[in-house]
């Protein structure tokens, strides 16, 4: 038998046991290091999300007004919404705009180029878009081998 000390807790195995658990850290080490220096593993790691059909955003506009010194919110665009089935979604003084395959980026600049275009702004308002609490849902059709 041998005995294992860690954070106070003292664990007492069989040596049948130790070499399996060593074996299955090795295999686990492995995989790991297989799968984290492929290159498809690095182009995931580099991936942006992009949204689709059901996903929850929050937006955030604001815009800095010197003459006032004050950031002004605009308070009727900063809410939730939801890109809808069609993969746009409906901003209020912006219009539909496609978010279905953007980033959450590439939206920032969509709708803080369409209220300086529509509302005649020399610049575009500082827009912020983040992924609002729930991913898109995932639905499988057929037998599932292993919940997860």
């Amino acid at each position: 038998m041998t005995k294992f000390q860690h954070s106070s807790v003292l664990a007492v195995q069989r040596p049948a046991q130790v070499s399996v658990l060593k074996l299955f850290g090795f295999m686990a080490a492995a995989s790991f290091m297989v799968s984290a220096f492929s290159p498809a593993f690095a182009d995931q790691a580099n991936a942006e999300y992009k949204l689709g059909p059901l996903d929850k955003v929050r937006l955030r506009v604001q815009e800095w007004r010197a003459s006032k010194d004050e950031v002004y919110q605009y308070t009727a665009l900063n809410e939730q919404y939801i890109v809808g089935p069609s993969g746009t979604l409906a901003v209020p003084l912006v219009g539909d705009v496609t978010a279905a395959g953007l980033t959450t980026t590439q939206l920032e600049k969509v709708i803080g180029d369409r209220l300086k275009q529509r509302l005649g702004m020399i610049e575009s308002p500082d827009t912020a878009v983040e992924i609002a609490g729930e991913w898109r849902r995932l639905c499988v059709e057929g037998p599932v081998l292993v919940a997860a």
